[in-house]
């Protein structure tokens, strides 16, 4: 049999455990709750739409580019206008990031070069920056107020032009008209946070 004294020392430890497991999950939702964000956002001499879209526009094609998602990708929509197929020379398709050609900027291998008449494709590249970019403190900094879930925020808001930025790229994209793509032609965009 057993005593009081056994069954209250069992008692008393599975309390503690119980305690210990809720200190530990109180620390871990405070620790998690110190994330840091950086919103950044993207300029550009190119037209841009309500839906925050950029717009490069003739008579062959519109080229639309977004920046949305985690880690910076871009994501590129073409829409033919023509009434024949246009092709894309992924071969001669880059993004420049900061004077730096990426190699392979565009996901995966099965792209389509091809697009049918009066169609669209769209692409996202791969993420180009994993961390934070860096403000340096020549850098003009003012405090901005934003509306999140929880409210109004006063964040740090630094604003740059195509000379002061710490990111300046650029999307050239080929095209051609001809299967064996010649006779192309490109667009070279530029951006910048």
């Amino acid at each position: 049999m057993y005593s009081n004294k056994h069954i209250n020392k069992g008692e008393n430890k599975w309390k503690t455990g119980k305690l210990l497991l809720a200190v530990l999950f109180i620390v871990t939702l405070f620790l998690t709750g110190c994330s840091q964000y950086q919103y950044v956002t993207v300029d550009s001499n190119l037209y841009q739409n309500k839906q925050k879209e950029f717009i490069c526009e003739n008579d062959t094609l519109l080229i639309r580019y977004t920046f949305t998602g985690e880690n910076f990708p871009i994501t590129v929509s073409v829409f033919n206008k023509l009434q024949k197929p246009l092709y894309i020379d992924w071969g001669k398709t880059v993004i420049i990031l900061n004077n730096e050609q990426l190699k392979d900027a565009f996901e995966g291998n099965g792209l389509s070069s091809y697009i049918a008449p009066q169609s669209n494709i769209t692409v996202r590249s791969r993420m180009l920056h994993n961390r934070f970019f860096e403000i340096y403190p020549t850098d003009t900094t003012t405090k901005t107020k934003i509306i999140t879930n929880d409210g109004s925020k006063l964040v740090k808001n630094t604003t740059f032009s195509p000379n002061s930025t710490p990111v300046y790229f650029r999307n050239s994209i080929t095209f051609s008209t001809m299967a064996d793509l010649s006779n192309s032609f490109y667009f070279d965009n530029p951006f910048w946070i």
